[in-house]
């Protein structure tokens, strides 16, 4: 949810509260449990929440400068991984899995621009944030790296919009996300490790295992074309490599973010002078990464596909 108020000529400030990530997964069969006795479930729960209260200045009559304070929330949970902690993967074992759910909170700083031309045929803009530093999982403390560490990471984005015609607008983006500057994303998994990693590189160590995940590069395409003053249809394109190299899919089972082509399509209906209706639909085509994975000495196979519907309401005071 969010809101705008128009200070005066030049200033405006703003609050947005909206999903900054997270993901779940749920397995019926316990794959890491050898115990011989019936498995408990495996899963994870990742939610993440980023508000936003943002001030804006209007350097120009078409120049425009924003900076945002980054408040984020988030809660994970973990159950069914009791087996990485039994044969000596963690630092912490008895903080690995199991513990129910537990919430991290944090802060940083977003800085935006953006400037129109050409009689506002062509808009240019770019932002860029830090890391959200977040505490610590303190359940979690023997998973995560840096004793449960989990930040959000910094993103860096540009963006340019043309107005080949009165009524279309045509989009482009392009987004950096930094995993690489957070432990518990991008250190390597257990692969490199036989048979157990040294003690710096355990689970919930100062260098301890994680995810793998590489920095990832978004590409956006979109489009919105008025049609009249009540209706306005939307169409946009998404491309990022999969951040899971193949030889990291062993803890990635647990989080098969494989996705990297996605199509959304939409319409916003103004349904009175105040009232404002949207709704949109996305798909994330199906993507499966398979590899032999030295550490198991299994094949491992992780896929996913996505599918997102979305309503929402605006009304203008």
């Amino acid at each position: 949810m969010g809101g705008i108020y128009k200070f005066n000529r030049k200033m405006s400030i703003g609050f947005a509260a909206v999903g900054s990530g997270g993901g779940n997964t749920r397995y019926n069969e316990n794959f890491f449990d050898f115990s011989g006795s019936p498995p408990p479930t495996l899963g994870v729960n990742l939610m993440q929440m980023v508000m936003s209260p943002s001030v804006s200045y209007k350097l120009a009559r078409h120049h425009t400068l924003g900076v945002s304070l980054l408040i984020g929330i988030q809660s994970f949970r973990a159950y069914g991984a009791t087996a990485f902690a039994d044969a000596g993967f963690s630092s912490q074992p008895d903080k690995v899995s199991n513990n129910g759910n537990d919430f991290g909170y944090g802060a940083g700083a977003r800085i935006g621009w953006s400037s129109k031309f050409f009689k506002n045929r062509l808009t240019i803009g770019a932002a860029a944030s830090t890391k959200v530093y977040m505490t610590k999982f303190r359940k979690y403390e023997g998973l995560f790296a840096q004793n449960g560490k989990f930040d959000m990471p910094a993103v860096y984005a540009v963006g340019i919009a043309v107005k080949p015609l009165k009524k279309l607008t045509v989009t482009g983006d392009f987004q950096y996300i930094n995993y690489s500057d957070v432990k518990a994303i991008s250190n390597p998994g257990p692969t490199q490790f036989l048979p157990l990693p040294p003690p710096n590189r355990l689970l919930g160590a100062a260098d301890g295992l994680g995810f793998g995940w590489d920095d990832m590069k978004v590409y956006k395409l979109g489009a919105s074309y008025d049609m009249n003053r009540k209706w306005t249809l939307r169409a946009g394109y998404n491309y990022a490599k999969s951040p899971i190299p193949n030889d990291q899919l062993l803890f990635n089972t647990m989080a098969p973010a494989t996705v990297e082509r996605h199509v959304t399509a939409g319409f916003t209906y103004n349904s009175s002078r105040n009232s404002q209706w949207s709704f949109a639909g996305m798909w994330a085509f199906k993507n499966q990464q398979v590899a032999f994975d030295n550490f198991s000495g299994d094949n491992i196979r992780i896929s996913m596909y996505q599918y997102a519907l979305e309503a929402s309401y605006a009304y203008h005071f």
